[in-house]
């Protein structure tokens, strides 16, 4: 599995404001989705299956003390297997 690299996200990400709104959303697998959501525990998130269920898309919006926090939690998402980082 190749990890990917965020260094062009993160630079995008310093330019902003902290503390501030992030809207984070995930395209996975069905199998994915526990795993997913786990990432997000104890916040609200949105979960959508596709038309014939065999993938779910994960969207929430958190807010984010830094570019490092929003880093952190995609670099959790691209570890499930099969995922979308949008």
């Amino acid at each position: 599995m190749n990890t990917p690299s965020f260094e062009k996200l993160q630079i995008q990400l310093d330019k902003l404001d902290y503390p501030t709104a992030f809207m984070f959303k995930f395209i996975a697998p069905l199998a994915g989705l526990i795993q997913l959501r786990s990432i997000f525990e104890g916040y609200p998130v949105k979960v959508n299956p596709s038309r014939n269920g065999n993938y779910i898309s994960i969207t929430a919006e958190l807010e984010m003390q830094s570019s490092m926090e929003i880093i952190a939690i995609y670099e959790q998402a691209a570890k499930v297997e099969g995922v979308i980082l949008l």
